[in-house]
């Protein structure tokens, strides 16, 4: 009689471990195909409108999160109220400022600097993230280890991206404020 509660716990690992998989692999899947489709839109239908692109998205979410909640599938905890009560709101304000400014610098780019590229520049966030927590002394200076292979990021970033010859300047500023609000 003792087999059993064993099975069933090694069942319940197994579906945890499929689930875990099937959600990473969703995730995995799901990004590229969200910046093949942003890119077609952008550029293969002509929609103009990086804005309005990446409004459409946090205005679907924020439409499904009212719905959950006055539906009661979903709740807003005390600490979340508690968080935007009072002055609070200004900092979920300023998140949600430079999080609408990364998305439609995100999307802007894609008018003016090809797929692969951009890809490629992204690979420089960890460089411009490093140097911007460190000149507004939100860490100190990191250590040996960490410099060494920010800057390994930073080299290898620009010798694969140095090759591109369709890059714009207004491209490349559109790419860096995407990655300084990110």
């Amino acid at each position: 009689m003792s087999a059993l509660p064993d099975q069933k716990k090694q069942d319940e690992g197994v579906w945890f471990w499929l689930r875990a998989l099937g959600l990473c692999a969703t995730y995995i899947t799901v990004g590229p195909a969200l910046i093949v489709l942003n890119k077609h839109i952008l550029q293969g239908l002509n929609f103009s409108y990086p804005v309005t692109l990446s409004s459409l998205g946090q205005v679907f979410i924020a439409v499904v999160v009212w719905m959950l909640v006055k539906t009661g599938r979903a709740s807003i905890s005390p600490e979340a109220w508690e968080q935007v009560s009072g002055n609070g709101w200004i900092s979920c304000f300023l998140v949600g400022l430079f999080k609408a400014l990364t998305l439609s610098f995100g999307n802007a780019v894609y008018l003016h600097l090809n797929m692969g590229y951009i890809q490629m520049l992204k690979a420089f966030s960890p460089v411009l993230m490093l140097f911007l927590l460190v000149v507004t002394r939100v860490e100190g200076l990191p250590k040996v280890s960490v410099a060494m292979s920010v800057l390994a990021i930073a080299v290898f970033t620009a010798a694969t991206t140095a090759v591109e010859s369709h890059a714009t300047p207004y491209g490349l500023f559109l790419m860096v404020c995407h990655g300084g609000y990110r």
